[in-house]
C-alpha cells in the first residue's frame, strides 16, 4: 500500500534492485486536491488499474531503481512565487539523499505536464549551485517530458492552464483557489532561457498531446492543453525524439497494458536511454565538449569480457594518479604563463593611471597602445590556458566516469562468481569509489571556475579591442582626450573587480583598467 505522503516531499522507491544500473525519477503534475493518491494515480490506467511504474517498467528495465518525486501542489501556489524552484530545491536535497551509496550512477527523468517545469528547474539550478548538487546535473543523461507546457499555450500561462483543468474537473470551483492559481508564475521566458544552455548537455524525448481535454459530464472541454510547439524544445532529432500520442493531456502519462501501443514506443525510448546512460560515460555538462564525448565514445560491447576487481581496481588507481598529474601541471602552467600575463595587465593598469595625473604628458600615444596589445596579448593567454584546463579536465572527467563504471561492472559480477574475493577487496574498492567520487566533485569545480576565467578574459578582450578601433587613429591630443573621457566613464560600482589569484606567492591575473 502506498504511504501517505501527501504534505511530504519524498522520493518513494517503486522499484529497488540490488546493483541498478540508473536511477529513474518520475515527477508528476500539478495535485490540485491534495490527493494523497495523485503519485500514484498519474501513471495509472483508470480502467486496467496499471500503474507502469509498477509493473510494465521493471519487467522491461530489471536493473532499473525507479523512483517517484512526490510534493505537495499546495506549495507552488502559495502566496509566494518561488514555489516552482521551492519544489525543485526539495528535489535537489531528494536525490542527494537517496544517492549517496552511487552519486555517478546515471539519472533519467520522466516528467508529466507542470513536473516538467519542476525538473528543468532543478537541473539548471544543480548547474548553477554545482558545489551543492556537484554530481546530479552531471549524472543526468536523459530527459522525458510528456506534454510540458516550455512556452505556455492557448490558455495564456501555466498557472491559467491548471485553472481551467480545475474548472472541467468539478462542478463547485473554489474561486479562492482559482485566484491563486491564476496569481502562479505565468512567465516561462526566464526559466526557458536559463535552461537553453543544457540543451546541449542532454537528450530529450517530447510526447505531445492530440486528443482534445475532456471534463466532467455537462461542464466543457478544453480541447489541446498544451499545442505542439509548446511542447517541443524545437531541437534536432539527434537531441529531441518527439512523438506525437493518441492520447489527451491527462492520459498522456498512462498505458492499459504492455500491448498498448503508445506504452510500445515510449518503452522501446526508455530501454534505449537507460542502456545508453549505462554503458557510456556521461561527463559534465559543459555544452559542446560534453555532446563530443557522446558522439566520440562508442556503447560497450554487451559480450565485452567483464573485468576482475584486481583490473579494475589498479585502473582506477591510474585514473586518479593520472588526476594528480593533471592537477600539478595546471598549478604549474598558471604560475607560469597566467601570472605573467597578470604581470602584464597590472602594468597596462599602472600605466593607464598614469593618464589622469600631471605627468601624462610624458607618455607617447604609441606607449599607451603598445601596452593595450599587451594587454590584449594577456587576455588571449588567460583564454589559452582556461581552454586547454577545460579540454583536459573534461577529459580526466571522462576516465573517471569509465574507471568508476568499470569498477561497478567488476563489483557486479564479482559478487555473484566470486564472493570470497569480493569480501578481501570490498574495503580496498568503497575507498577508490569515494575517491573518485571526491576526484569528480573538485573537476567539476576547477571546469566551472576554468570557465569563469576564460570568460572574463574573453569579455575583457573584446572591450578593449572595441575601443582601440574607435581611438586608434585619433592624433595625440585627441586619443588622451578619449581615453581621459572612458576612464571617467568606469563606475566602481557597476563593475566586479576581477580578484587576484595567488598560487605560491605569484599573482595569476588581475582587474584591467579597462578603459576600452
Amino acid at each position: 500500500m502506498t504511504p501517505n505522503l501527501s504534505n511530504s516531499n519524498t522520493l518513494i522507491a517503486i522499484s529497488n534492485p540490488v546493483s541498478p544500473t540508473v536511477d529513474i525519477i518520475a515527477v508528476h503534475g500539478i495535485n490540485l486536491w491534495g490527493n494523497e493518491t495523485h503519485a500514484e494515480n498519474t501513471w495509472t490506467h483508470d480502467e486496467t488499474g496499471v500503474n507502469w511504474l509498477r509493473t510494465l517498467l521493471p519487467e522491461r528495465l530489471p536493473e532499473a531503481r525507479v523512483l517517484a518525486f512526490q510534493y505537495n501542489a499546495n506549495v507552488m501556489f502559495g502566496s509566494s512565487t518561488a514555489g516552482v524552484r521551492e519544489q525543485a530545491i526539495n528535489l535537489l536535497g531528494c536525490l542527494k539523499a537517496v544517492r549517496k551509496e552511487n552519486e555517478s550512477r546515471p539519472i533519467i527523468f520522466i516528467a508529466h505536464t507542470m513536473g516538467g517545469i519542476i525538473v528543468k528547474e532543478a537541473l539548471v539550478t544543480a548547474w548553477q549551485e554545482h558545489r551543492a548538487n556537484p554530481m546530479i546535473g552531471v549524472s543526468t543523461y536523459h530527459i522525458f517530458f510528456l506534454a510540458v507546457p516550455h512556452k505556455g499555450s492557448d490558455h495564456a500561462s501555466w498557472g491559467q492552464i491548471v485553472a481551467d483543468i480545475y474548472r472541467t474537473m468539478t462542478i463547485q470551483p473554489n474561486n479562492s483557489l482559482l485566484e491563486r492559481l491564476k496569481r502562479a508564475p505565468s512567465d516561462n521566458e526566464d526559466l526557458n532561457a536559463r535552461f537553453k544552455r543544457l540543451h546541449e548537455a542532454y537528450k530529450f524525448y517530447s510526447c505531445v498531446e492530440s486528443l482534445p481535454y475532456q471534463g466532467l459530464p455537462g461542464l466543457p472541454g478544453l480541447g489541446i492543453i498544451v499545442q505542439k510547439d509548446s511542447a517541443t524544445l524545437g531541437l534536432s532529432a539527434s537531441k529531441e525524439t518527439v512523438r506525437t500520442a493518441n492520447r489527451d493531456h491527462r492520459g498522456i502519462c498512462k498505458f492499459s497494458g504492455a500491448d498498448d501501443p503508445e506504452w510500445t514506443f515510449l518503452s522501446a525510448q526508455i530501454v534505449q536511454a537507460a542502456q545508453g546512460a549505462a554503458t557510456r560515460c556521461h561527463p559534465t555538462p559543459t555544452m559542446h565538449y560534453r555532446q563530443a564525448m557522446f558522439d566520440d565514445l562508442e556503447l560497450q560491447d554487451a559480450d565485452e569480457q567483464i573485468p576482475s576487481l584486481h583490473e579494475a581496481s589498479d585502473e582506477a588507481r591510474r585514473t586518479l594518479d593520472r588526476g594528480d598529474d593533471l592537477f600539478g601541471k595546471l598549478k604549474r602552467k598558471r604560475r607560469g604563463e597566467i601570472a605573467q600575463a597578470g604581470q602584464e595587465l597590472f602594468s597596462l593598469a599602472s600605466l593607464l593611471l598614469m593618464t589622469l595625473a600631471p605627468i601624462f604628458s610624458f607618455l607617447t600615444k604609441e606607449e599607451a597602445l603598445d601596452g593595450a596589445r599587451k594587454a590584449l596579448e594577456a587576455e588571449d593567454k588567460i583564454m589559452e590556458v582556461e581552454a586547454w584546463a577545460i579540454d583536459r579536465l573534461n577529459e580526466h572527467q571522462r576516465e573517471m566516469l569509465r574507471a568508476g563504471n568499470m569498477l561497478q561492472r567488476a563489483i557486479s559480477s564479482q559478487s555473484h562468481r566470486q564472493p570470497e574475493e569480493t569480501s578481501d577487496w570490498k574495503l580496498d574498492v568503497s575507498r577508490l569509489q569515494s575517491k573518485l567520487v571526491k576526484e569528480m566533485e573538485a573537476t567539476m569545480a576547477e571546469i566551472h571556475g576554468s570557465h569563469q576565467r576564460h570568460n572574463r578574459a574573453k569579455a575583457e578582450k573584446e572591450g578593449m579591442e572595441v575601443a582601440l578601433a574607435e581611438i586608434a587613429n585619433k592624433d595625440h591630443t585627441e586619443f588622451w582626450l578619449a581615453t581621459a573621457e572612458r576612464l571617467g566613464r568606469l563606475r566602481p560600482h557597476n563593475r566586479k573587480p576581477r580578484k587576484m589569484l595567488v598560487v605560491d606567492g605569484a599573482p595569476m591575473a588581475v582587474q584591467s583598467c579597462n578603459m576600452w
